[in-house]
């Protein structure tokens, strides 16, 4: 597997003299994967908008998202992905949802 590396910012990544695109292989390159599905909101990709994690019924609901929406979304991308331990938690005050999460896939562990 390979891609093109995004930055921080979610922009192409570009080498020191700014003529040759970085990329990402294998592993690395899945866990960018990963981080892009949850990442991606539910109705977004206009090529399959049942893609994505339902943001628009969990931010400013009452109650805490269910995990298993999370796992199925990392877990529907192929390459044997199994998630093994996953773990989130919300911060109200700036409204920020962290996950980390470990994962067994056909390239290895995957740990973010």
């Amino acid at each position: 597997m390979k891609t093109l590396k995004l930055n921080e910012f979610w922009q192409l990544e570009a080498d020191e003299t700014g003529t040759k695109l970085n990329t990402l292989h294998d592993k690395d390159a899945l866990s960018q994967l990963i981080s892009q599905r949850l990442l991606l909101i539910r109705g977004e990709f206009q090529l399959d908008v049942l893609k994505g994690v339902d943001y628009f019924n969990i931010l400013g609901a009452k109650r805490r998202p269910e995990d298993a929406e999370f796992i199925a979304q990392i877990e529907d991308l192929g390459y044997g992905i199994k998630v093994t331990e996953f773990t989130a938690e919300l911060d109200k005050r700036v409204r920020k949802y962290k996950i980390n999460l470990k994962c067994k896939t056909d390239m290895g562990e995957i740990e973010l």
